[in-house]
């Protein structure tokens, strides 16, 4: 099983939870099953609306606690 960490932040940037690491692998089969998200012929590949919930759902699992984290804490994880 692949694991990825964040890079080093900035002294002044907020610390986030130690679950950073992501799987690599459980990330490309979510990414897969959603063509919107990668695949340039997908008729829904130019709609924002759609890839930002569904970067929400891959979030969602990926990060068991997704729903305890602040706005800010989610931008920072989805980047």
């Amino acid at each position: 099983m692949s694991r990825a960490s964040s890079p080093a932040r900035s002294a002044g940037a907020q610390e986030l939870p130690e679950d950073d690491n992501i799987d690599i692998e459980q990330l490309i089969a979510l990414m897969h099953k959603r063509p919107a998200l990668w695949d340039k012929f997908d008729p829904k590949y130019h709609d924002r609306i759609l890839k930002a919930r569904l970067w929400e759902e891959i979030y969602q699992q990926i990060y068991f606690t997704w729903e305890q984290y602040s706005v800010g804490e989610r931008k920072q994880k989805g980047k």
